[in-house]
């Protein structure tokens, strides 16, 4: 799932991947140099917002594609900063952003927005709980070929199901999403 989102002020336009499986968010920086060229990249100059808070190596594996990483076999090298997000009219001040200037492998789309299960502090989404919106997340899937898949910050779209929400807990140890089940048909 892919949304529009701003960072910084003044607002530069982006489109992030929104994932579950990471809590940051993560696009490249004008000062990423190959491996980055086939992605728009944000200038931190530009904005007024913008707090550089340091380097930091991000090593990682993934999961997900045709032929998945196994192992811890991934970097990135990013910037750690904060500054100003805007997604769907809702505002995040002091947000946690990792901007990529280095990578181990070109990176086709690399533009992510964590939607992790944990609020962790200075994330887009904790930013939001903090300002009053209820820490819900409300997913409408369809098949790709259809298209118009929904993620509702803050609660669900009612007019996407009938009858009631069943609401689980996630538990507090894990950073995975959980969604308990006695199996599948």
């Amino acid at each position: 799932m892919v949304w529009r989102h701003h960072s910084g002020y003044p607002p530069s336009a982006f489109h992030c991947r929104v994932r579950h499986g990471i809590l940051t968010l993560e696009i490249p920086s004008t000062q990423c140099g190959a491996v980055c060229d086939m992605q728009r990249k944000f200038d931190p100059s530009k904005s007024s917002t913008f707090v550089d808070k340091g380097e930091w190596d991000v090593v990682f594996g993934t999961g997900v594609g045709v032929d998945p990483v196994q192992g811890d076999n991934w970097s990135l090298t990013v910037d750690v900063a904060q500054d100003t997000v805007s997604v769907g009219g809702l505002t995040a001040k002091g947000v946690q952003v990792l901007l990529i200037f280095g990578a181990s492998h070109f990176l086709a789309f690399r533009r992510d927005m964590g939607l992790g299960p944990q609020l962790v502090p200075g994330s887009v989404f904790d930013s939001f709980v903090n300002q009053g919106l209820p820490a819900q997340v409300g997913l409408f899937l369809t098949p790709e070929r259809i298209g118009h898949a929904e993620l509702t910050l803050g609660g669900a779209d009612t007019t996407k199901f009938t009858g009631p929400l069943t609401f689980i807990t996630q538990p507090s140890s894990t950073g995975n999403w959980i969604l308990p089940s006695s199996g599948m048909q």
